[in-house]
């Protein structure tokens, strides 16, 4: 440093003395300069390539702890449709969750209400996921004039998915030239502050609204990334995702998704998150410094090459280059090494600004202007002449004389063979185009007609026909002869610019398609079946002619593609499709509203014809045997149907109607074909409403237990009794078990309330004197969605009752679906010491092989086979058939419903051993139990 000083004040003394003002003014004049660009903006963009160079000279691997779920073009081939069905998302989140995933991030818009059913599914997924969901929120600019004054909406995602997952920031700053470079560690929203998805991934954070700067030296194609439909389909190899953290988006270029980025031009949304989270993850966080340390560096180390005038300026600008090299191997390293991004940008525009004085200098300042006006206007013609070239739009020029002046290379593709510079128009090009060409070339001055887009049909080379979008403009240019330039003189030009949108018209007619029709079947889809019913439902207001609108619902559709696969039922549902197409009259409609349900509107001309008639029809039309690949498939359907007789009817509620006439057909055992009655929407009101107190019913303290003894067949002694429910609601009255069970059971609220049966029932019976056995009734559900031997553990040890003495008794119908894996649970209730009944045999599947797989103790013959024994001899061959096979298998057998002592003898003589009736009819409340025993005593 001391040698640097001593030569600048030997060079700044004796002769040269006089050179150092100039060079100090030069100095300034840099140092300015790069303040105006600092301030510009132009030293943060110099900044930000130089950074962009680095991230591309240094490469790094990824952790492989994020992986990225892709919605990608294939998978939205596949489904069809957009936006996708949300239940799709929860299936999604079951196949991570069972592959082990740690974390799941969506990085998707759940900002808005789906139908019932898909958030319903997609809720419940997020819940069975225990707490590893996160789903993404963000800003938004409503309006343009929410983005003038700043102000932005927040994009959440809706409560009900909110209590079940955590919300992520997925925000990402756009920086001025366009690209994202950084993001955030956190957003304040609404008064609270949330964690950005990169940080949630890395599980670490920072404060709210600070920004980081994304290390893009890591490679997002090593990102371990695979197809949103492979996952669905199991194709992905078992433990991609354990132990993984995993973000799922759209990489789909019809979704928009997609921003521009440093290095690697555009990356999906997901993408970037994931690389912002590797970057947290490798502590690569980067920060930027300051400027001015590298700018005052180079700016003492510039003054002695502009005051060593005697050095040649080559030399001087060699050394320059050195420093800029220099200089940009420093930031290198640092970043290399360190989470810290050395902004040289100020810095080089000075040695930049140095050098170009150098140049100035020695060639001088005009003919470098003029050096530079030359090289302009070559690239300028380079590139002019690119861009011409490599259009996407094919191009011709014509002129005046109708000749081809140019012809871009997508042109001479489009056009017969031989089209070039030189040749006539109309010998290559189609008569529409060259009449517009024409057409502008007539045209003077002001008075040219605004250029319109026209549509002209042609034969490509390999004779497909095509369709192209033209249009032509006019243009001129000043005539060059041997003689120079006349400015006074142009020559006219005509340009058709033209595109081929065969493949766009046609994506265009099949997104329509796809808008209106679902595309397997090719039915109408709901929306638009509910259009066309608003469209037939105005002529009929007005001819006074009645509609019936029918939907009807494919019985066991899933077993069947259980069975037979997914492609097979899609065969089944095109040939349903086309028996109903078949079935109806010209002008009426007929839709797929659903995996298993289709609907139809028809005109009903002969009003003599009871609309009865038309529904049954239709079933026995659709309810027959269809050969699917050589596989006779035999279909039952369920009806439901309703009537507009001219009077205007809501299309929903028309739909509602017939909904609720399908639902009443699905649940009836004697008929399959129900029309719509208004006693229909009471019964859905009421039901609804209990659905609602349900809930509450507990907390109010509604629910009542009552007891229905058991008795001794041949002594007559109280051996046992069998736990009932009773709800008596404070406004409806007493509400009969066999209307709320149902809607316990499909709401699932049945988990409680059996949990809350088995421990009252077991502190009821703990407290009498005498040791008698409790038969407690459990759901389907509860064996079944949820973790029943565990219920039933806690309730005994929390009333010390006896597992010995408590028998479970099940329904057949627990056993009709073979997928439920009941073996364990059953097991792990009879370690535990309780015993396992049959209720209601005879009545349900009539498989008898759970007998064999299944411990049962007990089996309890249905009322309908015990009530008219003494008179159906066919009864008594029944029942006589059960006791003997229960004393095979070493099973008690239990009489439900006996009126009479001769009753009673005849069932004890059968071999029936225990009974419920005649002794004590009605069930009681606890504390008459007690009482009974007592009496008995």
């Amino acid at each position: 440093m001391r040698s640097f000083l001593s030569s600048v004040s030997h060079l700044a003394s004796g002769r040269r003395r006089g050179s150092l003002v100039p060079a100090i003014a030069v100095l300034c004049g840099i140092a300015l300069a790069v303040l105006l660009c600092n301030v510009a903006g132009v030293t943060s963009g110099m900044t930000r390539f130089l950074t962009g160079l680095r991230f591309e000279l240094l490469e790094r691997e990824p952790t492989g702890k994020i992986v990225v779920v892709d919605i990608d073009g294939r998978s939205l081939a596949d489904v069809g449709v957009w936006p996708w069905p949300r239940r799709l998302y929860g299936d999604l989140i079951d196949r991570l969750v069972e592959d082990g995933a740690e974390q799941i991030a969506l990085d998707i818009d759940f900002s808005t209400v789906s139908t019932s059913e898909d958030d319903t599914a997609f809720a419940s997924a997020m819940e069975r996921a225990n707490g590893i969901v996160s789903l993404a929120m963000f800003h938004q600019k409503p309006s343009q004039s929410a983005v003038d004054s700043g102000n932005l909406m927040v994009n959440r995602p809706i409560d009900r998915f909110l209590d079940v997952s955590w919300p992520v920031v997925v925000s990402v700053p756009i920086e001025a030239d366009s690209r994202v470079w950084r993001n955030y560690w956190g957003e304040v929203i609404d008064g609270v502050p949330e964690l950005s998805l990169p940080a949630f991934l890395a599980d670490t954070s920072g404060p709210p609204g600070d920004l980081f700067w994304i290390d893009y030296s890591i490679d997002p194609s090593r990102l371990t990334t695979v197809s949103f439909m492979d996952v669905l389909k199991g194709t992905v190899p078992e433990g991609t995702f354990r132990g993984k953290k995993v973000v799922v988006g759209a990489s789909a270029q019809e979704l928009r998704d997609i921003f521009p980025v440093p290095v690697y031009g555009m990356l999906p949304g997901s993408v970037i998150q994931a690389v912002a989270g590797e970057t947290a993850l490798q502590n690569r966080a980067l920060s930027r410094t300051n400027g001015d340390l590298p700018l005052a560096l180079v700016l003492v180390l510039v003054l002695p090459l502009i005051l060593l005038i005697d050095t040649s300026w080559k030399k001087r600008l060699a050394v320059l280059a050195a420093i800029s090299v220099g200089l940009e191997l420093a930031g290198l390293g640092i970043q290399s090494r360190y989470p810290v991004i050395l902004q040289t940008g100020p810095a080089q525009l000075a040695l930049l600004l140095a050098g170009l004085h150098l140049v100035l200098k020695q060639i001088g300042f005009h003919q470098f202007l003029l050096r530079i006006a030359r090289a302009q206007t070559q690239n300028s013609r380079r590139m002019l002449g690119q861009v011409f070239d490599d259009s996407f739009d094919a191009i011709v020029v014509i002129n005046s004389e109708r000749k081809i002046v140019a012809a871009s290379r997508t042109a001479i593709g489009m056009f017969p063979a031989g089209l070039k510079a030189g040749v006539v128009a109309s010998e290559y090009l189609p008569a529409e185009m060259v009449a517009a060409a024409a057409a502008v070339l007539d045209q003077n001055g002001p008075a040219a007609a605004k250029p319109e887009m026209k549509t002209v049909k042609l034969n490509d080379k390999s004779g497909e026909p095509r369709v192209i979008e033209f249009i032509a403009t006019g243009s001129s240019q000043l005539d060059i002869s041997d003689e120079g330039v006349n400015e006074h003189s142009a020559v006219s030009l005509a340009s058709l610019t033209c595109r081929d949108v065969t493949e766009e018209r046609r994506a265009n007619e099949r997104l329509a398609y796809l808008a209106k029709f679902e595309p397997l079947t090719g039915l109408l889809n709901r929306n638009s079946f509910v259009d066309g019913i608003a469209g037939h439902l105005r002529p009929m207001n007005l001819q006074q002619k009645p509609c019936i609108l029918a939907i009807f619902s494919v019985r066991d559709l899933d077993r069947i593609t259980a069975s037979l696969g997914f492609s097979y039922t899609d065969r089944l549902r095109k040939k349903i499709a086309c028996q109903l197409t078949g079935f109806l009259e010209a002008g009426d409609l007929a839709a797929s509203i659903g995996d298993d349900s289709f609907a139809c509107l028809a005109w009903i001309d002969d009003t003599s014809i009871a609309p009865g008639d038309f529904a049954q029809r239709l079933h026995d039309a659709i309810a027959t045997e269809y050969d699917i690949g050589g596989n006779r498939t035999p279909v039952t359907v369920n009806v439901g149907y309703t009537i507009a007789y001219g009077e205007i009817e809501d299309p929903d509620t028309l739909l509602r109607q017939a909904r609720n006439a399908l639902s009443r057909a699905q649940t009836g055992l004697a008929t399959e074909i129900v029309g719509f009655d208004k006693t229909m929407e009471d019964g859905v009101h009421r039901r609804q409403k209990l659905e609602v107190e349900l809930a509450k019913a507990l907390e109010r303290d509604e629910m009542r237990m009552l007891y229905q003894p058991q008795v001794d067949l041949a002594t007559g002694e109280l051996v046992g009794v069998e736990a009932l429910i009773r709800w008596k609601h404070a406004e409806l009255g007493m509400i009969s078990p066999l209307e709320f069970i149902s809607i316990a059971e499909e709401s699932g609220r049945i988990i409680e309330l059996g949990a809350w049966v088995l421990e009252q029932a077991m502190r009821d019976a703990a407290m009498w004197t005498r040791p008698l056995r409790l038969a407690v009734n459990v759901s389907a559900v509860q064996l079944t969605r949820s973790d029943l031997p565990t219920t039933v553990k806690t309730a005994l040890e929390k009333t010390g009752f006896a597992a010995d003495r408590l028998d479970l008794e099940v329904t057949e119908s627990l056993f009709i679906d073979e997928s439920f894996d009941l073996k364990n649970p059953i097991s792990r209730l009879r370690k535990l010491g309780c015993s396992l009944a049959m209720d209601d045999f005879g009545t349900g599947y009539s498989g008898l092989g759970y007998i064999l797989r299944f411990p049962f103790t007990k089996i309890k013959i249905d009322r309908c086979f015990v009530a008219n024994v003494e008179k159906d001899p066919a009864n008594i061959a029944i029942v006589k058939a059960v006791v003997d096979m229960a004393e095979a298998f070493g099973m008690t057998v239990v009489a439900e419903g006996i009126e009479t002592a001769e009753h009673q003898k005849m069932l004890l003589d059968l071999g029936c051993t225990i009974g419920q009736g005649y002794y004590y009819s009605r069930p009681v409340p606890a504390s008459e139990i007690e009482s009974l025993l007592k009496i008995a005593a």
